[in-house]
């Protein structure tokens, strides 16, 4: 099975310090581009689409390369970064080598993080950046100025990748539960914002989770945590080995070879995993796989080069 797309988790280091993540706890050592090389190569044989995390990507020593490397060999590839700290020397040194699809974090416009990815948006729009994606994430924090927020970044020519705070019930998660988790107390605001939401994805303002049934299972599963995935998602942890799912490590999928593992090895591990790990949850479900298959567009590649917004 090909998936629609493979997440490489390059670095767990990271320039920001979220109170709610713990991404960059345990010892993990940055594989240099020379160890990720042929992990690199096993996600383009089995994804359509590379997409760079972390932790901040850009932070990662052999960053270029990863970069030079993806595009040399005519990949669909993107990078999502917070770009606190990138500078318009960067966005354009990476455009230089090669990399046209940037993704930013945008919950609001009025933290750093926000107002960073709003700037580095701009700049790369100015460089000539094909597909740009601004990531915003519900939450109690935001969710009743998020409609707007959606609407300037669509005016913008930017997609909007709206998805939900990432955590779930079970051990094991790479993040902190918070006073900004969506709560059964916002259902009716919440049922609000995801019918307005529908209609939009309707109008093509939306990247990815345009699929109508995806934000009637927010406004279902988000302030319950209460969703199983049934299958799962293409991600290679910071040390090259595959993870349950972008929010918990595991414990048997981790200690596959993933040059090693055939998918039947991969399944029962996975399965095993969720077993353990898994209660429920309602992550970023815009990369839930379930999804893919009911997009308009079905190559991963094509999901990240929309011609009309280039």
């Amino acid at each position: 099975m090909r998936y629609p797309i493979g997440q490489a988790v390059i670095t767990r280091r990271c320039n920001l310090s979220c109170e709610q993540c713990r991404w960059t706890s345990g010892d993990y050592q940055d594989r240099s581009f020379r160890e990720w090389r042929p992990y690199l190569d096993w996600l383009l044989e089995n994804s359509h689409h590379v997409l760079l995390i972390g932790g901040e990507p850009t932070v990662h020593g052999d960053f270029e390369k990863f970069v030079a490397y993806l595009a040399g060999k005519g990949a669909s590839f993107s990078v999502a970064s917070n770009s606190v700290f990138v500078t318009r020397d960067d966005l354009w040194q990476w455009y230089d080598l090669g990399l046209y699809n940037w993704s930013v974090s945008v919950d609001s416009l009025e933290d750093v993080r926000g107002k960073a990815g709003w700037r580095a948006l701009g700049v790369a729009q100015r460089l000539g950046y094909r597909d740009l994606h601004a990531n915003v994430t519900l939450s109690r924090a935001n969710l009743g100025a998020v409609l707007q927020l959606v609407r300037e970044i669509t005016r913008k020519g930017v997609w909007a990748e709206v998805g939900t705070l990432a955590w779930g019930k079970g051990p094991g998660y790479d993040v902190w539960p918070d006073v900004s988790h969506l709560a059964v107390e916002e259902g009716e605001e919440l049922d609000r914002v995801c019918a307005a939401l529908s209609v939009w994805a309707k109008e093509d303002l939306l990247a990815h989770n345009r699929e109508e049934g995806y934000f009637q299972d927010v406004a279902r599963y988000a302030p319950t945590m209460s969703w199983r995935c049934d299958r799962p998602a293409l991600i290679l942890d910071a040390d090259c080995r595959l993870r349950l799912c972008r929010d918990v490590r595991g414990w048997a999928v981790p200690a596959l070879e993933p040059l090693m593992t055939s998918d039947v090895e991969w399944i029962d591990a996975w399965k095993r995993d969720v077993g353990e790990f898994c209660r429920g949850c309602f992550w970023d479900c815009h990369w839930a796989v379930c999804y893919w298959g009911k997009c308009s567009f079905q190559e991963g590649g094509e999901l990240f080069s929309h011609g009309h917004r280039a």
